[in-house]
């Protein structure tokens, strides 16, 4: 199919979301039923948000291609093209900020007809899946930044902020290299009712809770910006462990595999396994030459078939010229040692606005994972790190473009990155189709449910658009 384009330019003034169906069936290859629960970041371990329609006439529309766009709390036109104040702030900072404080940073969760999602602007989102109307709306005192978790009736969410108070700043200046917290303002993981909202417990921390929770055997887990990971009980919001981790994570999601809990760190720059019934820490393996929060702020991915986390890093920070760069490191660690398997290098480029690489994707013993630095999507055999095929992502008009991580359905990957969704041919990489949003995708990975794709973005909408018309 040749490249081509289409302008969707949506108002802010929409009061409501407007649906249009599609009649054409999106489903040709098996696809694994939507989870319940919803337990970790991307719906599954491997980051592979493909899933087959539920069953019924919401099911039927979801199959067929539905689209909408909900703006939630103060979004902005999807037209804009920096993000909120851009002529002051310039095309390196707008849209950071845009993200951090009224954007989505990360993706949707759909479970049964329902989409749920976090904003940057302190609430959680519960909207119907078929038409995006808005079911309920529930309020946090920080920015919620994750990927909701739905389980047992409950909707999970944190929240917290990227700031370091300035104790903390005079801490890191006298040397300090563990014990930083992160987070200036609230910070805390609640509990809501999926079906009304309604607030069941809150449970404070010192650092921020933006990265997302995950859920195994009736126990909450998350890492934070103090350097901890806990355990909850999901029901009442009370801790079962508290483990010392050292460092801060940020924005690196949690992972559960082989009954351990997987997350990045940073200061020092660890990947960190813990047990998930004692919360010991069974392995932790450093990583060199991370750049910045280029770790902590990175989702650990697992490899089942080859008993491996996939973990990608900004990395390797240097100024040439006075222009800074970095590399995109990738990773594949033994899931029950923590030892190096092995290691790649995607090439160095313009050091992104914020230090995040996307989240890798694993399917059939291939990795693929997109570099911010070089704007461009790679394949990785999954048992050797070599690259099969690596291909520039068009449109380069917002810096960090290669952000986007992916998601498999017919042989297609589809990407969400820049102001644009992009459809690829898995074997080669070659590109089948772009389809032009507005606004900007931050490290999201889109969700297909059936023939409909959701997405959110980092300028306030949740978007829902029908398959055919992406690839």
């Amino acid at each position: 199919m040749p490249v081509s384009s289409r302008r969707l330019l949506y108002s802010i003034a929409v009061a409501a979301a407007a649906v249009a169906f599609v009649s054409a069936d999106a489903g040709a290859e098996s696809a694994p039923p939507l989870p319940v629960p919803w337990a970790v970041y991307g719906g599954n371990v491997a980051h592979d948000s493909s899933f087959g329609a539920p069953a019924g006439p919401s099911g039927d529309a979801l199959r067929r291609g539905v689209s909408w766009r909900f703006p939630e709390a103060n979004a902005i036109p999807l037209g804009v093209p920096l993000g909120k104040d851009g002529a002051a702030l310039g095309p390196r900072s707008a849209p950071v900020k845009t993200t951090q404080f009224l954007g989505s940073a990360v993706g949707v969760t759909v479970v049964g007809s329902v989409v749920y999602a976090e904003s940057d602007s302190g609430y959680v989102y519960a909207l119907d899946a078929v038409t995006g109307r808005q079911l309920w709306r529930a309020h946090t005192d920080n920015a919620a930044m994750g990927d909701p978790i739905v389980a047992g009736g409950r909707v999970f969410a944190g929240s917290g902020d990227t700031g370091f108070s300035f104790s903390q700043v005079l801490r890191a200046q006298g040397g300090a290299k563990t014990g930083l917290v992160r987070g200036l303002s609230w910070a805390a993981v609640y509990a809501f009712d999926a079906k009304t909202g309604k607030e069941l417990w809150r449970y404070g921390t010192k650092g921020e809770d933006m990265s997302s929770e995950c859920y195994a055997h009736n126990t909450l887990y998350f890492a934070n910006g103090d350097g901890h990971m806990y355990a909850l009980d999901p029901a009442t919001g009370k801790p079962k462990w508290i483990t010392d981790i050292g460092g801060f994570d940020s924005m690196s999601s949690c992972n559960i595999f082989h009954h351990k809990v997987y997350a990045g760190f940073t200061d020092p720059n660890d990947l960190v396994a813990v047990d998930e019934t004692s919360g010991a820490i069974a392995w932790r393996t450093s990583f060199p030459n991370v750049a910045n929060t280029g770790m902590g702020d990175n989702s650990p991915t697992i490899d089942a078939a080859d008993n491996q986390v996939i973990q990608v890093s900004v990395a390797d920070a240097r100024k040439t010229g006075g222009k800074a760069s970095v590399d995109t490191a990738v990773l594949a660690v033994n899931a029950d040692t923590g030892k190096i398997q092995w290691k790649r290098l995607l090439g160095r480029g313009d050091s992104p606005p914020a230090y995040k690489a996307s989240v890798a994707m694993v399917r059939n013993g291939i990795v693929y994972v997109s570099s911010p630095s070089t704007s461009r999507l790679s394949a990785l055999d999954a048992k050797t790190g070599n690259v099969l095929w690596s291909s520039t992502i068009p449109h380069p008009s917002v810096p960090g473009l290669g952000r986007g991580a992916v998601t498999y359905r017919d042989g297609t990957l589809y990407q969400s990155t820049g102001a644009w969704l992009y459809a690829w041919d898995a074997k080669t990489g070659k590109l089948r189709h772009d389809l032009y949003i507005g606004g900007r995708f931050g490290i999201a990975n889109p969700v297909i449910v059936g023939g409909t794709l959701f997405v959110t973005n980092s300028w306030g909408w949740v978007i829902a658009e029908p398959l055919a018309a992406v690839r």
